[in-house]
């Protein structure tokens, strides 16, 4: 059995100081204070960081997995991705999912491509399963501009996968009185990448 003084201390120091941040990209819009703080934890932690660290990371709650596979990214570990990969297309844990989005679309693999557009197959036809579908979505067609490939094509045509998907998120925000992400979700997904390459280096 670990340690729980020692689990508090790993939880400590690389989870709850600021996932919150990373959830849902809030540092984009968090108080420049606030920011400060952030840039600053994420540059100790990235040259810190170590696989041992990841790999519990990743067999973690959804915060673990979520900053894990998030960090993975900042850091380029590809060897990380067919476990990302799978983490995001079992869908177990809540949240997680957009750390793994944008861990892929850091690694800009074809592997990724693969295991994004697995997971859009997969739950873009499940609007009532409000996952992570528009984290993957400007995760790969991130990934295609920067392959030069077309994977999210398919998605994105009249009629398609992603344009049902919207519209039948968007009519259950209307019914249930709160505002669809749907329309913002690849701005922001681009403006956290763009942060994040102007911010953090890997070392």
């Amino acid at each position: 059995m670990l340690n729980k003084t020692w689990d508090q201390e790993f939880i400590s120091r690389w989870v709850t100081p600021h996932h919150l941040l990373v959830l849902g990209a809030n540092y984009l819009h968090a108080p420049t204070n606030e920011q400060v703080l952030f840039n600053r934890w994420v540059a100790a932690a990235l040259p810190a960081l170590e696989e041992g660290v990841v790999q519990r990371l990743l067999h973690g709650h959804w915060r673990e997995q979520l900053i894990g596979s998030w960090l993975c990214g900042l850091k380029g570990w590809h060897q990380f991705g067919p476990v990302i990969g799978d983490l995001l297309v079992a869908s177990k844990t809540c949240f997680a999912g957009q750390g793994h989005c944008f861990a892929l679309a850091c690694f800009a693999t074809e592997a990724g491509a693969s295991r994004l557009t697995q997971y859009l197959e997969k739950f873009l036809p499940r609007p009532d399963l409000a996952y992570d579908q528009e984290w993957a979505l400007p995760a790969l067609l991130w990934l295609d501009e920067q392959r030069g490939t077309d994977h999210a094509r398919p998605f994105m045509a009249s009629g398609g996968l992603w344009e049902q998907y919207r519209s039948t998120r968007e009519q259950h925000a209307t019914k249930h009185a709160y505002t669809a992400s749907t329309s913002g979700c690849v701005p922001r997904f681009r403006a956290a990448m763009n942060y994040c390459q102007a911010h953090f280096t890997a070392t």
